[in-house]
């Protein structure tokens, strides 16, 4: 998929693809998706500029990026992307590896939930048995759809390829609930949405 080897690409430059965080000009968690790009602070920054007096078009034009080429290659990134979104007879989205990571989620909750003096009973209101094994069995759905999905002939098949297009448009809307987290109504998407203790309520 060539939007995968050119983002490949592009990382090594710039931390493109990520988590899109929690400011309020780039909110997370509503029913849209949505991707995220961005520079991040090295060992070397002096300072951290987001969203500070330093974040501005002369620290940009004199530390950073003084031809503007990071600029220009996210640019063309984005373009590429949306190109391929929008052309792509099957839409380019990675499902193994989005299923990769919600089990790799699944396993940074079962640690943070170790780590509780009733852990035990946290588990199971959660029901943290099921939930991983959920996990489990859509990593193996989205490996197997990723395998007949890569087939050179599945092309061919139109029907094919415009109900695998759905089920893949469908899998975000399986997370999203409109009455939203307890008390962060604003937020759709129970998979994204950020917890509770980062200040964002909505």
């Amino acid at each position: 998929m060539i939007t995968r080897r050119f983002c490949s690409w592009v990382s090594e430059l710039w931390t493109l693809v990520g988590d899109l965080g929690l400011p309020g000009d780039c909110e997370m968690g509503t029913d849209k998706d949505t991707v995220g790009l961005g520079m991040d602070a090295s060992r070397e920054s002096p300072v951290y500029h987001y969203h500070s007096n330093y974040d501005s078009y002369h620290w940009m034009k004199s530390m950073v990026d003084p031809d503007f080429g990071i600029h220009t290659t996210a640019g063309r990134f984005i373009a590429l992307l949306a190109y391929h979104l929008a052309d792509d007879a099957l839409i380019p989205f990675d499902m193994d590896t989005y299923a990769r990571n919600i089990n790799y989620w699944i396993r940074e909750l079962v640690g943070e939930t170790m780590g509780m003096p009733d852990s035990g009973t946290v588990q199971r209101k959660i029901k943290m048995s099921e939930l991983a094994a959920a996990g489990r069995r859509l990593r193996q759905i989205a490996t197997d759809f990723t395998d007949r999905t890569s087939e050179l002939s599945f092309l061919d098949d139109a029907a094919r390829v415009q109900k695998a297009n759905r089920v893949m448009k469908d899998v975000q809307r399986l997370f999203v609930r409109q009455e939203g987290p307890p008390g962060r109504q604003f937020y759709k998407n129970g998979l994204y949405a950020p917890n509770r203790d980062d200040g964002k309520l909505g």
